[in-house]
């Protein structure tokens, strides 16, 4: 019997890939293993690769006529596709190869036709093979066939997967999970190192780290025994619990690529991986992980779920945040229904319903979700995907943009956690280089050795062991007591808290801070904390952050914490107006150094108001009582906006209605710039706020300390809220000023008698 032989020629689509996933694209691995199997048995090869070359179906055309001149006319041309949602670029591929050899056989293959067959017929094929080529799974790659020099090899050590994820179809593609030969994949290897030059390869397996010590593990000992010099990496994310410390040694002991690192992580909400039979994960193993890791790597890339059925978007944007406060790169796996997955049939009957075309179900398309969730799934990918984002900015962007508005809400919840995670990502080296920024930051200022001092934000130590060599009594407090402290000789009385939970029975000389400050987001309630803990005469000494500062650049930090930037002139008129005067400065471009001495206590005084009847009331209060008085309070405080305010000038009253917002505990107001009001606060900040009659006969009147708000997304914040319904542009009028008022306390009138209420707040 005569063998025949045939010419063959392979196409290789070109396809514009969505991310890093679909990368192994770039160099068509099933053509060139289909076609080394050809080969050995005698057969001639040919390869366009219109993905490399970047050849549309005109250039294709001109490649194909050039066969032709060449006497090239294929028995057979086979096209291998893996995304269904790219079969039109066949389709059309398989149109002009028609045209110009219609005799010859097409052929469509991979993973669209064995997901889809009955569909792959529609690209004009005329055979659709399912399946693998079993007699070829393990064939090595041939790089002769390619009419370009590959910088690097692909290569598959393992097939299919242990995992039965709902929207994964590795298992259906193949049934078993099985690895290859050891010795053949090493050969493999060399042979490319020494017949093709090249000593880059990429590992596309699914699960390349599962079973490491038996498998992958023995390839790199095999490669290393041999004297092979070479760089690898991996193509697919593992799961990050699978990057033990022994793991990673061996990796980069036998030339991993330190540039990065992909690992998997998908969602914090454990009981939402559950859905798609996912391992849950979990937050602090993760943030260790990334803690090791990132001594390695120097980029981090994290595969994170998008656009996943019934995910939560709070949740989504916590994760979010989570990445870039590890200074880790996001890199999105948005959701596609597979065809012959659960996901897919789960999604079938809108699928239907939509009539939509694999094609409509590229990934980012979202076709299955109505037009709006879609758009806001493209809009997170947009934003933060393959990018650093520094939290700061991001929370002082001023946007009318929901996800950005809904991550700043969150951002304003986080701050505690965010430096939590600082520690816990960071070691002790790092901390401290973190800490060197701010080693010019000490004021020299004559203080006596028995000064009591405090030191808020104390970090690793670095201020403290100036502070010890001047001073004897030192206090200091931090979210985290770092084991430097144990090391301290000296008397330092530590305490591990947040700031604003921080409780003295005495009264400080001196409080430095070089990072509470910097990270807080309510300033007024800061300026108290300071006030109650200062003794008059002590001195606050602030480093205090702007914008566009090295120090809230990602780059520049080991982890992104959220900065609140202020500018000097913000900070200089918060003190002054609460019962402090400037000492000393050190201006720098990015940074200041401010020394305030408190010169009086501040209480809030009351001033005249006159007696009349309001027909409406601000908003809601509780207050520390049991009495059920305190209940007609917080009823008059409910469900009403408007009141009116007296501020005062000279002693003198001056009393004008005025519309409120309530938020989060505290009164907001916008007025003009130019109104007496603002001239009368910046006078003397101490107003009050009248409330009259009401349906229990009950006259209120609160004392407030107010404070003019600067922070540009705060002003946009309360805008949206309150006003945009009324101004439809959304734009915030430069000639406002928002107005914050602190309630200090309310008395409340009933007939000739007064009670006093505190804000439980307080």
């Amino acid at each position: 019997m005569v063998k025949v032989t045939k010419k063959y020629l392979f196409v290789n689509s070109y396809i514009a890939h969505q991310n890093i996933c679909e990368s192994v694209l770039d160099l068509p691995y099933a053509s060139l293993k289909l076609g080394n199997w050809l080969l050995k048995q005698g057969n001639f090869v040919r390869l366009i690769d219109c993905h490399f070359h970047k050849y549309d179906n005109a250039l294709l055309e001109v490649q194909l006529r050039n066969l032709v001149k060449e006497n090239y006319v294929p028995d057979e041309v086979w096209f291998s596709v893996n995304f269904g949602y790219y079969w039109k670029y066949v389709r059309d591929e398989i149109k002009i190869v028609k045209k110009v050899f219609p005799d010859t056989k097409v052929v469509v293959g991979g993973i669209y036709p064995t997901l889809s067959p009955e569909h792959a017929k529609q690209t004009g094929a005329d055979e659709i093979s399912v399946g693998n080529i079993e007699e070829a799974k393990w064939e090595w790659t041939n790089h002769d066939i390619l009419d370009y020099k590959s910088e690097y090899d692909v290569i598959m050590t393992s097939r299919g997967c242990m995992n039965r994820c709902t929207y994964c179809a590795s298992h259906v593609l193949s049934e078993h999970f099985e690895v290859r030969d050891i010795i053949d994949v090493v050969d493999e290897i060399e042979y490319k190192v020494k017949h093709n030059k090249i000593t880059d390869f990429r590992f596309i397996d699914d699960n390349v780290l599962y079973n490491f010590d038996n498998h992958l593990g023995k390839i790199l000992s095999e490669i290393k025994a041999r004297g092979l010099e070479i760089t690898f990496s991996f193509l697919h994310s593992s799961d990050y619990r699978l990057y033990t410390e022994d793991v990673v040694k061996k990796l980069i002991d036998c030339g991993y690529d330190k540039e990065r690192l992909l690992i998997s992580y998908e969602s914090s909400n454990r009981e939402y991986l559950k859905e798609f039979n996912r391992r849950p994960s979990d937050v602090n193993d993760f943030i260790e992980v990334v803690r090791r890791l990132k001594k390695d790597f120097s980029q981090i890339i994290v595969f994170l779920f998008l656009g996943f059925r019934n995910q939560n978007l709070n949740d989504l944007y916590k994760d979010i945040i989570l990445f870039n406060s590890l200074n880790v790169t996001i890199m999105f796996s948005p959701f596609s229904p597979i065809p012959k997955t659960k996901e897919y049939e789960r999604f079938k009957p809108i699928i239907d319903y939509k009539k939509l075309d694999l094609s409509e179900l590229e990934p980012m398309k979202f076709k299955i979700y109505n037009d709006d969730e879609a758009k806001t799934y493209q809009e997170i990918k947009k934003m933060f995907h393959d990018k650093l984002v520094s939290l700061s900015d991001l929370f002082m962007i001023h946007s009318k943009n929901k996800i950005i508005t809904n991550i700043q809400n969150i951002l304003m919840e986080s701050t505690l956690g965010l430096w939590k995670t600082y520690y816990m990502v960071n070691d002790l080296v790092d901390l401290k280089r973190n800490a060197r920024l701010f080693d010019e930051f000490l004021f020299s200022y004559d203080f006596s050795s028995d000064t009591k001092v405090l030191e808020i934000g104390c970090g690793v130590g670095t201020l403290t062991q100036k502070l010890i060599k001047t001073f004897e009594n030192i206090s200091c407090l931090d979210l985290h007591r770092s084991e430097v402290f144990d090391n301290f000789t000296e008397n330092i009385n530590f305490n591990e808290c947040n700031f604003f939970d921080y409780q003295s029975s005495k009264k400080y000389n001196v409080i430095f801070d070089t990072g509470v400050f910097n990270s807080t987001i309510q300033s007024s309630l800061y300026v108290k904390k300071i006030q109650s803990l200062l003794d008059v005469g002590g001195k606050i000494s602030l480093f205090v952050i702007h914008k566009n500062s090295f120090f809230t650049e990602p780059k520049n930090i080991s982890s992104n914490v959220l900065f609140v930037y202020r500018s000097y002139a913000e900070v200089i008129k918060l003190f002054t107006e609460s019962g402090f005067r400037l000492v000393s400065e050190k201006r720098k471009d990015n940074s200041s150094e401010i020394l305030f001495e408190k010169f009086a206590d501040f209480e809030p005084k009351p001033v005249a108001i006159r007696k009349m009847d309001f027909d409406l009331i601000c908003n809601k209060f509780k207050f520390k009582s049991p009495n059920e008085i305190s209940q007609k309070v917080e009823s008059a405080f409910k469900n009403n906006e408007v009141m009116f305010l007296s501020t005062s000038q000279n002693n003198f009253p001056y009393v004008r209605p005025m519309k409120f917002m309530y938020e989060s505990g505290f009164l907001f107001a916008y007025t003009s710039k130019s109104s007496d009001k603002v001239k009368q606060i910046i006078e003397n900040g101490n107003v009050s706020l009248a409330i009259g009659q009401d349906a229990f006969g009950i006259r209120v009147i609160a004392y407030c300390r107010v404070g003019i708000i600067q922070n540009s997304f705060i002003k946009s914040y309360f805008w949206d809220k309150f006003y945009d319904s009324v101004f439809k542009d959304g734009t915030v009028n430069p000639d406002l000023v928002l107005l914050l008022f602190d309630v200090q306390k309310v008395d409340l009138f009933e007939g000739l008698q007064k009670k006093t209420f505190l804000p439980s707040r307080f």
